[in-house]
């Protein structure tokens, strides 16, 4: 029984220095703070897919935000009509989801960005 437990105690023990090891301490790894679009329902004005798992929204006042999926979003890009389904209060954020006619996607982040067509605006203006 001892043979077991001792090769337990030092695995334990040498672990953590194992995983501060790999970290890389020059790295940013913070994340985008996440953001939400209150009374989604009314607020929402457009839309547009630039890739499988990407949605890019617009809501009032000309803010944008970038919805990431969990995983592809089959037939996002090519449709016309989506439903946001929205928490209880009305706020979509990155718990809510997006249906599509094929498929329900699950956000896994949502991020408030500058408007995208000023962004490429300046991109080839220079």
């Amino acid at each position: 029984m001892k043979t077991i437990l001792a090769p337990i105690a030092i695995l334990t023990l040498t672990a953590p220095a194992a995983a501060y090891d790999d970290r890389d301490d020059g790295a940013e790894t913070a994340e985008p703070e996440q953001a939400y679009i209150p009374f989604a329902n009314r607020s929402i004005r457009n839309w547009r897919a630039p890739e499988r798992d990407i949605l890019l929204i617009e809501a009032n006042h000309g803010r944008w935000y970038r919805a990431e999926f969990l995983g592809p979003c089959n037939g996002l890009r090519f449709t016309e009509t989506i439903a946001f389904d929205v928490n209880s209060n009305g706020r979509f954020d990155r718990f809510s989801s997006v249906i599509t006619r094929d498929q329900r996607c699950r956000v896994r982040s949502l991020v408030e960005i500058p408007d995208p067509d000023e962004t490429e605006e300046e991109t080839q203006a220079e």
